[in-house]
């Protein structure tokens, strides 16, 4: 979903710059009002922290190896990983995601960012597209929750005693020092 965005958003800034040299641009109509935006906070700000996130997410993966899946399981050749960013907390691909999701809230959502001063919001449907997104993210947010409960559980039952040694060990599940 993030790249479909960052592909109409590259459409709609192109678009006026070449809507003069293509003979028939009459699609590129609903776009071509739009106005530029300068560079701002948000978007270097937000940029950083998709990129961090983006990063962690990665060392999770590389971290994990064979055993990554999306579906909360384990197999009988899994290993407990213990090493990496799991040294530091339980779910750090999620911390991962949720630092991406704030980098690309605050691209997209800052006073100042292309998305809120570029006029695309008053083509019809884009901003009721916009609220579905939000919504949408967050419910994801919020489901993550019950899903690090459910991982933990299964873990647990996976791995026993093992287990709870490194639980003991690496206390917190997403935030160290908080959670």
């Amino acid at each position: 979903m993030y790249w479909v965005g960052a592909l109409a958003e590259t459409a709609a800034v192109l678009s006026p710059r070449i809507a003069r040299y293509v003979p028939s641009y009459h699609w590129l109509l609903p776009v071509t009002h739009l106005r530029d935006t300068p560079l701002n906070r948000g978007l270097v700000v937000g940029s950083i922290l998709v990129s961090l996130g983006s990063l962690i997410r990665w060392l999770c993966y590389r971290e994990l190896g064979s055993s990554f899946t999306f579906q909360i399981k384990t197999a009988q050749e899994h290993k407990l990983v213990k090493t990496g960013p799991y040294s530091i907390v339980r779910h750090p691909s999620y911390n991962g995601m949720w630092i991406c999701q704030a980098g690309v809230t605050l691209i997209h959502g800052s006073r100042g960012s292309w998305l809120r001063e570029s006029g695309v919001l008053s083509i019809p449907g884009v901003k009721e597209a916009v609220e579905v997104f939000c919504v949408a993210i967050l419910v994801g947010i919020i489901g993550l929750l019950g899903r690090i409960d459910g991982e933990d559980c299964m873990l647990h039952e996976a791995f026993g005693e093992r287990w709870v040694r490194w639980a003991k060990r690496v206390k917190y599940r997403l935030i160290p020092g908080v959670y």
